[in-house]
């Protein structure tokens, strides 16, 4: 992917982004604490659900062919961010 495509849509992967980790953290740091996880375990917890989920993501993206759509390049967007 060129940088000036990821340029165009950074606006709107940003703030996508920043929704989604805060949502996806929350979640898993939840999960994790009602599990009987303490708090530091359950942080850890939940940053590596963050960050696990970026390369199934890219690999489906481009089995299917869609990394050059602009929805796949969103969605690459904000899994780098």
């Amino acid at each position: 992917m060129k940088f000036d495509a990821f340029r165009s849509i950074l606006s709107k992967v940003g703030k996508i982004a920043v929704v989604q980790v805060i949502t996806q953290q929350l979640m898993a740091f939840s999960v994790a604490y009602f599990l009987g996880f303490g708090l530091l375990n359950s942080f850890y917890i939940s940053m590596c659900t963050i960050f696990g989920a970026t390369p199934v993501v890219v690999k489906m993206l481009t089995d299917k062919h869609e990394t050059s759509t602009r929805a796949g390049r969103v969605d690459i967007g904000v899994l780098i961010l």
